[in-house]
């Protein structure tokens, strides 16, 4: 099994490219090298994060400098960390 999470600090394109999105570490594309080695049943890819959380972590913004609506907010154009679960079949 792996457990993974990557930084997606940069924007989804919103256009024609939405989906198939790979310049940086979107959901699309963890999911994407995540099939070159797992059974695409097989693998979950979640995203948390917004515009908000990625400019506050960049600019140094501890968490307590913002409420939980903020903190909780989602974006799927502007993933910040993107997390995946993938699971290799058992071989017997």
């Amino acid at each position: 099994m792996l457990l993974i999470t990557v930084p997606g600090v940069s924007s989804v394109d919103r256009g024609e490219w939405g989906s198939t999105w790979y310049w940086s570490l979107s959901p699309a594309a963890l999911c994407r090298l995540l099939e070159e080695r797992f059974d695409n049943a097989r693998i979950s890819v979640t995203a948390y994060g917004s515009v908000l959380a990625a400019i506050s972590f960049l600019h140094g913004l501890g968490e307590h400098e913002l409420n939980a609506a903020e903190l909780d907010a989602y974006d799927p154009q502007y993933p910040m960390i993107v997390a995946a679960r993938a699971v290799k079949q058992c071989q017997t």
